[in-house]
């Protein structure tokens, strides 16, 4: 039976946001890994819908002219936006990546509301499922917002974070009992923009004490606070960490580690692998070697540690062999030597 086309397409658009060579770290690999991932897995191919790809960036290189062969090279709408710091409400000594990873969400306030739903993502992130595409369906016109589930789960209260005026956050002590990672995050703007609005007023200007030191707030923190201030805890599905960000090094942990099957991506659990995180670690040409380093020091004496070892291993050469492949391989549509020089360490990646 033939899918009756949908007569209004539904709209969905990722966006994500990285600094350049002219102001700090050079993320132009992120970008190109995460760009490319999207064309690979036709994420722009989900049925009945539309997909807008952003990049909001600062520092990039004019003279690798990567915006504009982007724009030609991929087959969905990819939308650059160079940040003009003058319109972001920060100090002068704000760290252009503190400030950056910041703008996504004054940008993202104003550009979701247009759209079904919206995906939030840090640069160093790289999709290896098509099905993520339903999770942008699933949260369209809801008031959930699914994420990475973060297994520290922080108290808040009274003495822990205050607003730019000193007011504190919270008037009682509670705990983030649904903290995630902030990246992804996947909603429906108009049902979440309360939230979005305090995190913009607290993500400057707000702060905290270490010792007796007042500091601010991390971007992780005030995306969770600001999810808990507005009382929207019971609205956050908490996928496995493993499956969407994996932070903690749980991809070198025995019953979480990924596995590559014939390009489906899964974890030790059985839990599907919708994304990989931290590419600036993954192109380290020690990445494998120290992370087994720290397998066996963590795992030592664990009867099953030998046994399991191969397959650890074997789940961190897919990754960073997934990074290769993304950025210089048959499936890339721009490869990275097109606008950077020749670098021996990612050469050796495949030796």
């Amino acid at each position: 039976m033939l899918r009756r086309k949908a007569d209004v397409l539904k709209r969905y658009a990722i966006f994500f946001a990285a600094t350049g060579p002219l102001v700090g770290r050079n993320y132009l690999p992120d970008t190109n890994c995460l760009l490319n991932s999207i064309q690979k897995q036709r994420l722009f191919d989900y049925p009945d819908c539309e997909l807008d790809v952003y990049l909001l960036h600062y520092g990039f290189d004019p003279v690798w002219n990567y915006i504009e062969r982007a724009k030609a090279a991929f087959d969905f709408n990819f939308i650059p936006i160079e940040l003009d710091i003058k319109s972001i409400p920060c100090s002068k000594e704000t760290k252009p990546i503190e400030l950056i990873k910041r703008a996504r969400y004054f940008k993202v306030l104003d550009i979701g509301m247009k759209y079904d739903s919206v995906c939030l993502l840090d640069a160093d992130m790289f999709f290896v499922a098509p099905e993520f595409m339903s999770f942008m369906e699933m949260v369209s016109g809801t008031r959930k917002l699914i994420g990475a589930n973060e297994r520290f789960k922080w108290d808040v209260g009274p003495a822990t974070y205050f607003e730019g005026n000193g007011k504190p956050v919270f008037d009682k002590t509670s705990r983030l009992y649904s903290m995630i990672c902030n990246v992804p995050s996947i909603f429906d703007m108009k049902q979440w923009r309360e939230v979005f609005e305090y995190y913009c007023k607290i993500c400057f200007d707000g702060y905290q004490f270490k010792g007796q030191n007042r500091v601010g707030i991390g971007d992780l923190f005030a995306h969770n606070i600001s999810i808990h201030k507005m009382g929207r805890d019971q609205d956050v599905i908490m996928l496995p960490m493993e499956a969407m960000a994996q932070v903690h090094h749980v991809w070198r942990k025995p019953w979480t580690h990924i596995i590559n099957d014939n390009g489906h991506w899964r974890s030790f659990s059985g839990d599907r692998v919708y994304m990989i995180h931290d590419t600036k670690r993954i192109c380290q040409e020690k990445f494998v070697s120290g992370n087994m380093d720290a397998y066996r020091k963590e795992f030592e004496g664990w009867k099953d540690l030998k046994a399991m070892e191969p397959k650890i291993q074997a789940g961190l050469q897919a990754i960073q062999k997934e990074w290769w492949e993304l950025n210089f391989g048959n499936d890339a549509k721009l490869k990275l030597y097109d606008f950077l020089p020749q670098n021996e360490e990612w050469d050796n990646l495949t030796k």
